[in-house]
Parts: C-alpha cells; sequence; structure tokens
C-alpha cells in the first residue's frame, strides 16, 4: 500500500488491520472419489443451487475439507483455420459475380412491368 502524502506533516501509523470476505464453499458429498475444484474461467455462467433457498438446513457443524495444491491446467493452443479464398482477388471476383448476378435479375424483373 502506498500513501501520497505530498508536502503533509508525515503520517504516524500505528496499527494496520487487513479487512476482506471470508468465502466458504458449502457441498454435500455423498459418494466417496476424488473431487475437483476449477476456476478461472470468465465466461462460465454462475449456478443456481437449491442450497441458497433453504440455508437454515445446512448444519452448523461442517466439517473442513483438505484442500491440496493447486494446479493449473494447461490449455491447449487453438489452431488458426486458414481462410476459404487466401487471394483477395479471388475475394473481389465472387463479389463482382455476385453483384452482376443480383443487378441481371434486377433489371429483367424491372423489364416484365
Amino acid at each position: 500500500m502506498i500513501i501520497d502524502n505530498q508536502d503533509n506533516e508525515p503520517l504516524t501509523i500505528d496499527t494496520i488491520q487487513l479487512k476482506g470476505y471470508t468465502y466458504e464453499l458449502i457441498t454435500r458429498f455423498t459418494k466417496p472419489a476424488t473431487y475437483y475444484l476449477t476456476y478461472g474461467n470468465n465466461k462460465a455462467h454462475q449456478p443456481s443451487y437449491d442450497l441458497q433457498y433453504v440455508s437454515e438446513r445446512v448444519p452448523k457443524e461442517l466439517k473442513i475439507l483438505q484442500v491440496g495444491i493447486e494446479e493449473p491446467i494447461q490449455q491447449k493452443e487453438v489452431e488458426a483455420t486458414e481462410s476459404l479464398l487466401k487471394n483477395k482477388i479471388w475475394l473481389w471476383a465472387v463479389m463482382l459475380i455476385v453483384i452482376l448476378l443480383l443487378g441481371g435479375f434486377t433489371f429483367s424483373m424491372m423489364k416484365k412491368k
């Protein structure tokens, strides 16, 4: 923490208190198994559990879960797909053909009236 006091009289700080939230994860495991807690996906939606609506059913004494070491998950690199039309000349040629076809159909419909 940096305190920018500028030209003011020096501050005397006796004690510092840090405050923050204590996060708890409450769950019920019915079968012994190896469970994984994953996090860090900003696109994931927040789950909606019934537990948040019936909080009075949570026991007063909860067992503390022993958490193992944090293991980062390596993401596979996504291969970039190449475009169908690599050369811009092909793209312009296709666009010109589509414009000519649309223009031709438009003029043929206008001649019928």
